[in-house]
């Protein structure tokens, strides 16, 4: 069974709230926008807009889950560099992105500026993943330095 969304190819082209039942979606191609019809009979965008390979506006969700269990991987082995000399050789900045009319301020750093393991491949984007992994592993390498000094200190 195919199931065929309510489509416009018209830019900044909304649905009326005639034309859709509760529940149904629509989708502008042009734009990159879905919307639905609430229980409040509205029209209400869903998610965010995407322009190319860019996503626009802000998405949020009560959480998001990353597929992390062993059988989804492949090619497991430790991640042998030290977390913490990546994590310090990254230049922490705040901005705001130029399309951003309210000019919100972020703190983050530049992809192009820093490793490919924190910003991909092509450096064009922050890896949340390989973030938050190799701040786990940057507190676990000073978590070990850490009891060295003490076990230092009972020896002295």
């Amino acid at each position: 069974m195919i199931t065929q969304f309510l489509r416009s190819t018209n830019p900044g082209n909304v649905p009326s709230a005639s034309s859709m039942e509760e529940g149904q979606l629509a989708m502008n191609m042009q734009d990159g926008k879905i919307f639905t019809k609430n229980q409040l009979g509205n029209i209400v965008q869903m998610g965010v807009s995407i322009k190319g390979d860019i996503m626009e506006g802000t998405l949020f969700a009560p959480s998001f889950q990353i597929a992390s269990a062993r059988k989804l991987k492949e090619n497991i082995e430790a991640f042998k560099e030290k977390a913490t000399d990546l994590l310090n050789s990254v230049d922490v900045v705040s901005f705001n992105y130029r399309k951003d009319e309210k000019k919100d301020v972020h703190v983050g750093f530049i992809a192009d500026d820093t490793t490919s393991v924190l910003s991909g491949p092509e450096k064009s984007y922050m890896d949340v993943n390989n973030t938050l992994g190799l701040l786990i592993k940057g507190f676990q390498e000073m978590s070990e330095t850490l009891t060295q000094m003490k076990s230092a200190e009972v020896l002295a």
